[in-house]
């Protein structure tokens, strides 16, 4: 019995939120350093991952200091924090 395509088979899908400095570049800057899909929302930078946890300390060591203001993961479902 196949059980490909239900919730036990599939990935823990993150979502990934980041707000900085210039967030086109930012987005852009995930597609080619770690293959990424991002979108910009609102001035956040907002991408989808199975790899969040690992993703979020190469992140910060990718951009120069001061350049990212906040970086957040929460689980794909969850609600997002208002502000």
């Amino acid at each position: 019995m196949s059980t490909a395509g239900t919730e036990a088979d599939s990935p823990h899908l993150s979502v990934l939120t980041i707000e900085g400095e210039r967030p086109l570049e930012i987005a852009q800057a995930l597609r080619e350093l770690f293959g990424v899909v991002a979108e910009v929302h609102e001035d956040r930078v907002v991408a989808a991952t199975t790899e969040g946890h690992a993703l979020v300390p190469k992140i910060m060591a990718a951009f120069p200091p001061g350049r990212l203001h906040a970086v957040s993961l929460r689980q794909s479902g969850a609600p997002e924090e208002v502000s």
